[in-house]
């Protein structure tokens, strides 16, 4: 029952009331208890509840013993278990990599750190095994110790990083040296092709512009190379490279522009030429010679 002070302020009283006689009078007892502190952590609690229901990532409460306490709407949906399933559940029931004997590990571990991040899957209750990164977090209440863990489904991450490493292997595997570019000419990839023709590194690849190594595209003819580019989609062009050492060589280049996520970028596919250049020159050289013979 809510009660107005004499200052305004509204108290949360709990009362209990019965008939009794007073100086032989029926009467009726009550005794009311302030309980607007516990009323105010109810609510809190109400919103903490609330709010971790509304996260888009699965929430549990852990304790000592790997059981769960506490799991959230994400977490239910997720797992395919309903709340009051998954608070009679421990990890090993819902994550195949933390059987019972690493558990105390993983314990130890957490108490010493505070917090920690990592990897690990979670199996639902369809047999589904999926990837999750975990945020463990250690504390201490009523005089036990809690884990408040926090787990985000990272499948489409995964995907895309094993996507990712399919097509770096892939164009590893090209005999062209392959950039990716963007509109100041900064380089952002390099394969190993082209690591290994230039004669830089990797690393020192990603520090550099495509400039510094094609003296046929410096200053204002790279502005006019990008114009052309992004008005034709590609171009097909021969240009010269300067390696590491200095040597310079001919390549062919098939450039192709594109826009992704509101930037524009080069993919530059570079070919060396210099066998057949010779072969051209080689050639011309033969027709010459034939030439004067027949005359």
């Amino acid at each position: 029952v809510l009660f107005r002070s004499l200052d305004g302020s509204f108290l949360a009283l709990e009362v209990c009331s019965g008939p009794c006689l007073h100086e032989g009078r029926p009467a009726i007892q009550a005794i009311c208890r302030d309980i607007s502190a516990r009323k105010q952590a109810e609510q809190q609690l109400a919103l903490l509840t609330f709010a971790l229901n509304h996260v888009g990532e699965e929430v549990f409460l852990i304790d000592e013993s790997a059981n769960i306490h506490f799991a959230n709407d994400q977490a239910c949906r997720a797992l395919e278990y309903s709340r009051e399933e998954l608070q009679r559940m421990c990890v090993a029931d819902i994550d195949p990599d933390f059987p019972t004997e690493r558990w105390t590990q993983h314990w130890r571990e957490l108490a010493a750190a505070g917090t920690q991040w990592f990897e690990t899957r979670h199996r639902s209750r369809s047999g589904r095994v999926y990837p999750v990164q975990v945020s463990a977090n250690y504390f201490e209440h009523g005089g036990r110790s809690w884990n408040l863990g926090m787990a985000r489904d990272i499948t489409e991450r995964k995907q895309s990083e094993q996507t990712l490493a399919q097509l770096e292997f892939a164009l590893n595997q090209v005999r062209d040296q392959v950039f990716l570019l963007d509109e100041s000419a900064q380089i952002h990839y390099a394969n190993d092709e082209a690591c290994r023709a230039l004669g830089y590194t990797r690393d020192e690849l990603l520090k550099m512009r495509v400039t510094d190594f094609a003296p046929n595209l410096i200053g204002d003819r790279w502005d006019t190379h990008w114009r052309e580019l992004s008005e034709s989609g590609s171009l097909l062009f021969e240009t010269r490279t300067r390696s590491k050492s200095g040597l310079i060589y001919p390549v062919e280049v098939l450039a192709t522009y594109f826009v992704h996520q509101g930037r524009a970028w080069n993919l530059g596919m570079a070919r060396d030429i210099t066998e057949r250049k010779q072969a051209e020159q080689a050639l011309r050289d033969s027709q010459e010679r034939y030439a004067l013979v027949e005359r």
